[in-house]
């Protein structure tokens, strides 16, 4: 209310207004922001759960290619490198034995007469072999060197900055074991 005039005629101005559907839409608006930030809280678990999936996901492939790239080079039955392995750090070792100008030793061995063990007493104990020798080869070698299961009962050896004396006493020591 608001006094009209300046006399005291007891005019006044009156504004009525109804705020009804005003309200009614603010509670709506309110609703929708409400029911908008639950739907991005609901989403943004949705997401992060998702994500930790993923997440699991990639680390579950990551240690499938790791068992992959390890089946790859290595030999299942002794552990140690497998032909290919053998092949491709070989020729990295004469590149940098070349490079550096210092001796590289390359050996192969075989163990005598291997057939006749698998024919005698079956395939399981000559797999026992092959992992017994592995085991005593690589336990001879030094940790630089390279032992590699190269097909059957062949082995394959290459030493690192090693004469072919040092090497012929190894391989003999191997023999002996």
């Amino acid at each position: 209310l608001a006094p009209l005039g300046d006399g005291g005629e007891g005019l006044a101005l009156s504004v009525v207004l109804d705020i009804t559907q005003r309200r009614l839409l603010e509670a709506d608006v309110r609703r929708a922001h409400e029911e908008l930030e639950q739907r991005v809280r609901d989403r943004t678990t949705e997401l992060e759960k998702t994500n930790r999936e993923k997440e699991a996901l990639l680390a579950d492939l990551d240690v499938q290619r790791a068992r992959f790239e390890r089946l790859s080079r290595e030999d299942f039955l002794t552990g140690l490198a497998n032909r290919r392995e053998f092949d491709q750090r070989l020729e990295v070792e004469i590149d940098r034995a070349k490079r550096q100008g210092l001796p590289l030793s390359v050996a192969m061995l075989d163990l005598d007469h291997f057939k006749r063990v698998n024919d005698r007493f079956g395939h399981a104990l000559g797999d026992v072999v092959l992992r017994t020798a592995a085991e005593l080869i690589r336990h001879e070698c030094r940790s630089i060197d390279l032992v590699a299961r190269y097909g059957g009962e062949e082995f394959a050896l290459a030493f690192p900055d090693s004469d072919a004396a040092a090497v012929k006493a190894l391989t003999q020591a191997v023999a002996k074991t």
